[in-house]
């Protein structure tokens, strides 16, 4: 084994034992929304929606791929997702050492050494919704690999290679749109100066840096944001924002003890010189490395540089639906953090040279401690739970911890422990329609419909276009006993998600109630085909068949049911009686019996059983 491959399996190995706790972790937050609840994965034509249509909030559709592929191999067992974000990032740290060592910076194995261990990155590899970046990174790099080999032999393949390894990573998160920015700093890193030719090969590159951000603004003001505020003030406040924001990330990768899955949004004041004064500073920085660029300060104007050129994209100067919540965000550093810890590492090299020491007891020292840290970060995926626990020892104040902290406990069906922290997130934020949301499903669940209906009631009048907020109002309306209401905001909700089979269920409930038959058909047959495995509304749809005396359909779907769910007692029972009205008395009894032995106190079975059995010796006799 070479050198080389000793240090590269050093790193994966390295990038394993840290993030081990990560590996048993569950889906947290909006793994869902990007992977667990998402449509577009589990469909059997979901590739050409991902890749052509706009169902997606956000066009990442190489991303996208991923986990659609994945999805048929571990469907919902988290471990396959956590194993390939870990290796994406193990492979990234390769190449950025690959990187490193061809621009001559000290400490080029020691800084992707860094990199793996660094906590900072926990978030970006640990959190399975966040391939997005591992992805991103790994074409990213090996994008730049490309580039640097084109520039040595001048073949069109490496410079083709490039341009597509470039796209993908776009197409996997255009957060790598400034990659034609860091090409050129990297030519002037290399000769001292960029040349026309500089330019010219990396201007396809700029276009589909163009292409790529233009296409994310646009999916990102019509799905993930659709007219949701998002503070993020006039130009002043933007330019103050962004000052801090580069500070605040330069600390965090230097000094990474008070990480955060959610961190507190600054509140800026754009008019106060008070606020301009970090990105003042930061201009000072620069001024004064510039100044001794042919010393000490090219280094400095090289890492920082590209620190500063890769978080562009995310310092507030465009609207993101996360800055709903903070200004800042450890994913957003993944990417921008390789120049700062390349700095830092060559900064130490150069110095234990010069001042001839050995480098090893200080970066083994930083590395331990590096390690520790991230591992306990990843430690915290282990549920939303755990997640959501940390933000709120952190910050009580952080109203969508709360909201979200509520969620994981109502889904443990604590609902008593819930219900304070719903409302204390629509008390901190009171114009969260989502928190209004949670709230009135924890009311609900405590047998507070009244109250419920108002939170969702108010969560319409903050957000009209918000489906579970239409839906949810639906449910409790109904459950109140005012079916013709709830019908209306089923209907409301359908125009705003028009697939989704729960809602079509529950609407075909309602009309029901109204004595409105076919049409409550008309919409569980919606339902049983938008989400076959979806067994109440199938089980309703047998049902209503049965009472409309279309036997023979409704035997096909209770037929259908238990091919899906062989332990439904329901549907033996109403396969039964299905049954009996085509004279199929002993299949009839095998059913009742067969929904008995499921569920021995099953009173309407057993009664069934007996008039059947009744029958059957009457027969006889």
């Amino acid at each position: 084994m070479t050198a080389a491959c000793g240090k590269a399996l050093l790193l994966l190995f390295a990038a394993i034992v840290i993030y081990l706790p990560a590996l048993r972790g569950d889906f947290v937050w909006d793994d869902g929304v990007m992977l667990t609840r998402n449509k577009l994965i589990a469909a059997a034509d979901g590739l050409p929606r991902i890749w052509f249509g706009t169902e997606s909030p956000d066009y990442f559709p190489a991303t996208s791929t991923s986990f659609w592929i994945e999805w048929r191999l571990w469907k919902t067992d988290p471990l396959g997702y956590h194993a390939v974000n870990v290796l994406l990032h193990a492979a990234s740290a390769v190449l950025l050492w690959r990187i490193l060592s061809r621009l001559n910076v000290p400490g080029a194995w020691l800084a992707s050494l860094f990199f793996t261990l660094h906590p900072v990155n926990v978030e970006s590899v640990a959190w399975i919704a966040e391939r997005k970046n591992t992805l991103s990174m790994f074409f990213y790099l090996a994008a730049i690999i490309l580039f640097f080999r084109h520039e040595a032999d001048k073949t069109a393949r490496a410079y083709c290679l490039a341009l597509g390894l470039f796209l993908l990573a776009l197409l996997s998160k255009t957060s790598v749109v400034m990659l034609p920015a860091v090409l050129l700093l990297c030519a002037w890193w290399k000769r001292g100066k960029l040349e026309r030719g500089d330019w010219v090969r990396t201007a396809p590159f700029f276009a589909l840096s163009l292409a790529a951000g233009l296409a994310t603004i646009w999916f990102q003001n019509r799905n993930a944001i659709a007219g949701a505020s998002i503070p993020i003030g006039g130009f002043f406040q933007r330019l103050a924002v962004a000052g801090a924001a580069v500070w605040f990330y330069l600390f965090n990768a230097l000094a990474p003890f008070k990480l955060s899955f959610v961190y507190p949004r600054w509140r800026v004041d754009g008019a106060s010189l008070v606020w301009h004064l970090p990105g003042l500073s930061l201009l000072g920085l620069i001024l004064f490395a510039a100044r001794f660029r042919k010393t000490w300060g090219r280094a400095v104007l090289f890492g920082l540089g590209y620190f500063i050129l890769s978080l562009f994209p995310v310092l507030g100067f465009f609207k993101m639906y996360y800055m709903r919540f903070s200004q800042a965000a450890d994913q957003w550093a993944y990417i921008p953090m390789a120049g700062v810890i390349a700095l830092a590492a060559a900064g130490s090299a150069v110095l234990a040279r010069r001042a001839k020491l050995s480098g090893k007891p200080p970066a083994v020292f930083a590395a331990a401690v590096l390690g520790i840290l991230a591992w306990n970060r990843a430690g915290l995926f282990k549920n939303d739970g755990t997640f959501w626990g940390d933000v709120l020892k952190r910050d009580p104040a952080s109203w969508v911890a709360q909201d979200n902290f509520a969620v994981f406990l109502m889904r443990q069906g604590k609902i008593d422990e819930a219900l304070p922290h719903a409302q204390k997130s629509v008390e901190i934020k009171p114009d969260y329609a989502q928190g209004r949301v949670n709230l009135g499903i924890a009311l609900e669940k405590k047998a507070r419909v009244e109250e419920a209906i108002l939170e969702f009631e108010k969560a319409v009048e903050l957000q009209p276009n918000y489906p579970d907020a239409h839906f949810n109002l639906g449910v409790a309306l109904d459950a109140k006993g005012r079916p013709l209401e709830a019908i209306a905001q089923y209907r409301e909700a359908l125009r705003r998600r028009s697939e989704d089979a729960d809602t079509h269920n529950d609407l075909a409930v309602a009309l029901e109630k109204v004595g409105r038959i076919d049409e409550a058909i008309a919409h569980y047959s919606k339902a049983v085909v938008l989400n076959p495995g979806l067994t109440g509304a199938r089980l309703n749809l047998g049902s209503a068949l049965y009472r409309e005396n279309r036997v023979d359909e409704a035997i096909t779907q209770f037929q259908e049911i238990l091919k899906l769910s062989p332990d439904s007692p329901q549907a033996h029972n109403n396969l039964g009686g299905a049954l009996y009205e085509k004279g199929r008395l002993d299949e009839a009894i095998t059913q009742y019996r067969r929904a008995l032995r499921l569920k021995p106190d099953f009173a309407e079975a057993r009664a069934n059983l007996a008039a059947l059995l009744d029958i059957k010796n009457r027969d006889r006799h």
